[in-house]
């Protein structure tokens, strides 16, 4: 009984350390200022407030990148907003709106700035 308790614990051990240690569960990582510097270049706007959390926590994904991205303050700018229900909303090119916080893979996607 002792041998088959060793066995499998050292089976788990195994297995848990081939688990971390390969990539092929893992995420590719994006280049948060590469990403924002195209959208910069095909036109990606958000739309948000200074007040709206999530718009906040939007911002705080792209760090200090944020000036790169073409941003309209629909408190400043209300009639800029007019076809926007909620903030923060993402615009592309193809005048497709994205509303809510998004993830930077499903922005890098829309927007056609997939990382190479």
């Amino acid at each position: 009984m002792k041998k088959i308790f060793w066995i499998w614990f050292f089976l788990s051990i195994f297995f848990l350390y081939w688990c971390t240690t390969n990539t092929w569960n893992e995420a590719p990582v994006l280049d948060i200022a590469k990403l924002a510097q195209c959208m910069w270049d095909k036109w990606v706007k958000m739309y948000g407030t200074e007040t709206c959390s999530h718009c906040i926590a939007q911002k705080d994904m792209f760090g200090e990148n944020f000036k790169y991205i073409k941003y309209v303050d629909c408190a400043q700018t209300p009639d800029a907003c007019s076809k926007i229900e909620w903030t923060p909303t993402w615009e592309f090119p193809n005048w497709e709106l994205l509303p809510g916080k998004q993830q930077l893979s499903v922005l890098a996607e829309k927007s056609g700035c997939v990382n190479d």
